[in-house]
C-alpha cells in the first residue's frame, strides 16, 4: 500500500519531518509504502509531521485491508455452431465490485473487454476449448485476478444415409449411416 502525504502549513510554512507509525513499523519517508501481513484487518496508521519552526500535529486513523480478489466463471456446455453462456463472478470478497472482465479465448479470437458480467461466444472449434478470464477491480483499484478452465464444446453428429436405385412405385429403402458425435 502506498501512502500519501496530504500535509499542509496553512500559513505557508514548509514541513520538515514525517513519522509515519504502521502497524507498528516507523519511516520518516514522506510517501512510505508498506505491506500488509493480513487481509481482512484494520491496522492504525499515525503520521506525526513537524514544520520548520518546531511545531508539531498528529493525525490517527485506521486502514481496512480488504482481501485479494479472486473471480471465477461459468460456461454452458452446448453444441459445436451455438453460442457458449459464460458467467462471471467475484469470489472473493462477496461484495466484490468488479469494474472490468477480460475475457481470452484459445480459438483465435480477440480478446474480450467488456463491463458485463455474461457474455456469449462461438467457438471457431469443437472440442475442449481454454478460457481465461481476467477481471480489475472498480473505482480505478489495482486489484486484478484471472480464472482459467477449459470449456467443452460438443461435435456435431454426422447425418448420413444410403438409398438404392428404384423405379417408378417400388419401395425404397433407406440404410442409415449416421454417427454419433461422442
Amino acid at each position: 500500500t502506498y501512502f500519501i502525504d496530504s500535509s499542509y502549513h496553512n500559513q505557508g510554512y514548509s514541513i520538515s519531518n514525517f513519522l509515519w507509525t504502521i502497524n507498528g513499523f516507523t519511516s520518516d519517508v514522506q510517501n512510505p509504502q508498506y505491506t500488509f501481513p493480513l487481509t481482512e484487518l484494520s491496522y492504525p496508521i499515525t503520521l506525526e509531521i513537524i514544520d520548520e519552526r518546531g511545531c508539531s500535529d498528529l493525525s490517527t486513523k485506521s486502514i481496512f485491508v480488504q482481501p485479494e480478489l479472486k473471480v471465477n466463471f461459468r460456461a454452458d456446455t452446448v453444441c459445436f455452431g451455438q453460442e457458449t453462456r459464460l458467467i462471471a463472478y467475484a469470489v472473493k470478497p462477496d461484495y466484490a465490485d468488479v469494474g472490468q472482465w477480460t475475457w481470452y479465448f484459445d480459438d483465435g479470437t480477440e480478446e474480450l473487454v467488456t463491463t458485463s458480467d455474461t457474455i456469449y461466444h462461438q467457438f471457431a472449434e469443437d472440442g475442449i476449448r481454454r478460457v481465461e478470464l481476467q477481471g480489475t477491480g472498480s473505482g480505478g483499484s489495482s486489484c486484478i485476478a484471472s480464472a482459467m478452465k477449459s470449456v467443452k464444446i460438443r461435435r456435431l453428429p454426422i447425418a448420413s444415409y444410403l438409398a438404392a436405385p428404384t423405379s417408378c412405385a417400388d419401395t425404397t429403402f433407406f440404410l442409415v449411416g449416421s454417427v454419433g458425435s461422442e
